[in-house]
Protein backbone atom coordinates (compact mmCIF):
# COMPACT_ATOMS: atom_id res chain seq x y z
CA UNK A 1 0.00 0.00 0.00
CA UNK A 2 3.01 2.33 0.32
CA UNK A 3 2.85 5.49 2.41
CA UNK A 4 -0.47 6.94 3.56
CA UNK A 5 -0.77 10.55 4.72
CA UNK A 6 -3.29 11.92 7.20
CA UNK A 7 -3.55 15.71 7.52
CA UNK A 8 -4.80 17.82 10.41
CA UNK A 9 -3.42 15.45 13.04
CA UNK A 10 -2.29 16.66 16.47
CA UNK A 11 0.59 15.28 18.47
CA UNK A 12 -1.57 14.61 21.54
CA UNK A 13 -0.36 16.06 24.81
CA UNK A 14 1.93 18.51 23.03
CA UNK A 15 1.30 22.10 21.95
CA UNK A 16 2.79 21.58 18.50
CA UNK A 17 -0.31 22.41 16.47
CA UNK A 18 -1.58 20.23 13.68
CA UNK A 19 0.54 18.35 11.21
CA UNK A 20 0.71 15.42 8.85
CA UNK A 21 0.98 11.82 10.01
CA UNK A 22 2.56 9.44 7.51
CA UNK A 23 2.37 5.66 7.92
CA UNK A 24 4.37 3.28 5.80
CA UNK A 25 6.29 0.01 5.67
CA UNK A 26 9.23 1.48 7.60
CA UNK A 27 7.25 3.06 10.45
CA UNK A 28 5.54 6.37 11.06
CA UNK A 29 6.37 10.04 10.86
CA UNK A 30 4.55 13.13 12.08
CA UNK A 31 5.61 16.63 11.11
CA UNK A 32 4.02 19.86 12.28
CA UNK A 33 2.47 22.07 9.65
CA UNK A 34 4.90 24.82 10.60
CA UNK A 35 7.81 22.41 10.25
CA UNK A 36 9.12 23.16 13.73
CA UNK A 37 8.52 19.71 15.23
CA UNK A 38 8.78 16.15 13.91
CA UNK A 39 8.43 12.66 15.35
CA UNK A 40 9.85 9.56 13.65
CA UNK A 41 9.22 6.01 14.85
CA UNK A 42 10.82 3.13 12.97
CA UNK A 43 8.80 -0.06 12.64
CA UNK A 44 11.15 -2.04 14.89
CA UNK A 45 10.49 0.35 17.83
CA UNK A 46 6.70 -0.13 17.71
CA UNK A 47 5.37 -2.49 20.36
CA UNK A 48 1.67 -2.02 19.61
CA UNK A 49 -0.84 0.39 18.10
CA UNK A 50 -4.21 1.20 19.65
CA UNK A 51 -7.15 3.05 18.09
CA UNK A 52 -9.82 4.81 20.13
CA UNK A 53 -11.96 7.93 20.39
CA UNK A 54 -9.89 11.03 21.11
CA UNK A 55 -10.57 14.69 21.88
CA UNK A 56 -10.34 15.87 18.25
CA UNK A 57 -11.64 12.77 16.48
CA UNK A 58 -9.95 9.40 16.68
CA UNK A 59 -6.63 8.77 18.36
CA UNK A 60 -3.83 6.40 17.42
CA UNK A 61 -1.58 5.47 20.33
CA UNK A 62 1.78 4.01 19.43
CA UNK A 63 3.32 2.12 22.33
CA UNK A 64 7.08 1.82 21.96
CA UNK A 65 9.10 -1.21 23.01
CA UNK A 66 10.90 0.81 25.69
CA UNK A 67 7.61 1.61 27.46
CA UNK A 68 6.99 5.15 26.20
CA UNK A 69 4.09 6.04 23.93
CA UNK A 70 3.26 8.64 21.30
CA UNK A 71 -0.35 9.66 20.60
CA UNK A 72 -1.79 11.18 17.45
CA UNK A 73 -5.26 12.78 17.65
CA UNK A 74 -7.53 14.10 14.93
CA UNK A 75 -7.86 11.06 12.70
CA UNK A 76 -11.23 10.28 11.11
CA UNK A 77 -13.29 7.15 11.70
CA UNK A 78 -12.86 6.19 8.04
CA UNK A 79 -9.05 6.19 8.50
CA UNK A 80 -9.25 3.09 10.70
CA UNK A 81 -9.38 0.59 7.83
CA UNK A 82 -6.39 2.23 6.13
CA UNK A 83 -4.35 2.12 9.36
CA UNK A 84 -5.41 -1.48 10.01
CA UNK A 85 -4.40 -2.57 6.49
CA UNK A 86 -1.00 -0.86 6.77
CA UNK A 87 -0.30 -2.54 10.11
CA UNK A 88 -1.27 -5.93 8.68
CA UNK A 89 1.35 -5.67 5.90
Amino acid sequence: MGVQKFGGVLLAGQSSGTGTLMLGNTGLNWKSREGTRAVDVVKEEIGSLEWFRGMQGYLLRCKLRGGASVKFDGLKEVDFSTVRDLVAE
